[in-house]
């Protein structure tokens, strides 16, 4: 039996999955501020056989995440994004710029269906990636979250600071107003993406593949076929790790 401890380190929330013989079998998500809380949940996990992170957190949750993997002594594979791996051809002129997280996620959304989609990821920021039908990365976009922009409305206005609210066409209250307006900037970034996506491909087949903790905001509004998979990132370390093990093999 292979075990593998994957770790999605973002900008808010650490999320870790165990995955044995390719399968999840346990995981969690804590925020940043409580990472101390993984060295209990680590405790209680069977020794890894392999330890991949992909981290785009500040560099003291690296530093910390150090400490508390230590309990193994097994050799932490940091991500980074490769010109070429699991199928995916990386469309950064540099390939390493690429987020290790979107790296992950494209390689999961990929081997999904192995055809052209977009990846979407709603945490802190959203991206948005598309994938052509022969597992090219076309490119991406990263635009702050609805929460990052009505932060920051309150910030630079006199507007009030909302945490959520109710989406409507045309709202008559200022809550409305604020909350529609960062739902509309992010589903239309996504319609237009989309747009760009079918004219690249020469076909509107393609899926939305979705993850994220923001996702349940934007999901009802998407126009197209669409998945959600709450683990993605975690699912595309998995494989990449699985790749690794192969090759040494």
């Amino acid at each position: 039996m292979q075990r593998i401890l994957t770790i999605d380190s973002g900008n808010s929330n650490i999320k870790w999955g165990l995955f044995e013989d390719g399968l999840l079998v346990k995981s969690n998500c804590v925020p940043c501020e409580s990472a101390d809380l993984l060295g209990t949940e680590f405790a209680q996990l069977p020794d890894p056989d392999s330890i991949i992170v992909a981290h785009v957190a500040r560099r003291s949750i690296r530093t910390k995440l150090i400490k508390l993997l230590s309990i193994w002594r097994i050799k932490i594979h940091w991500l980074r994004a490769e010109a070429l791996q699991c199928g995916v051809r990386n469309g950064y002129m540099r390939p390493s710029q690429l987020g290790s997280d979107r790296w992950a996620a494209l390689i999961a959304a990929w081997q999904l269906h192995h055809q052209s989609c977009l990846v979407i990821n709603a945490g802190t920021a959203m991206t948005i990636d598309a994938l052509s039908d022969s597992g090219e990365h076309l490119g991406g976009i990263i635009l702050p979250s609805a929460y990052l922009m009505a932060n920051c409305l309150s910030r630079g206005t006199q507007l009030p600071h909302i945490e959520s609210g109710e989406f409507v066409i045309f709202p008559v209250d200022t809550s409305g107003a604020i909350y529609s307006g960062t739902i509309q900037a992010l589903v239309g970034a996504i319609d237009r993406m989309y747009n760009s996506l079918a004219s690249r491909v020469n076909h509107a087949n393609s899926r939305c593949i979705v993850s994220g903790g923001g996702a349940h905001a934007i999901i009802p509004h998407i126009q197209y076929p669409y998945q959600f998979i709450e683990f993605l990132v975690l699912n595309g370390l998995a494989l990449i790790a699985g790749e690794i093990q192969d090759n040494r093999t």
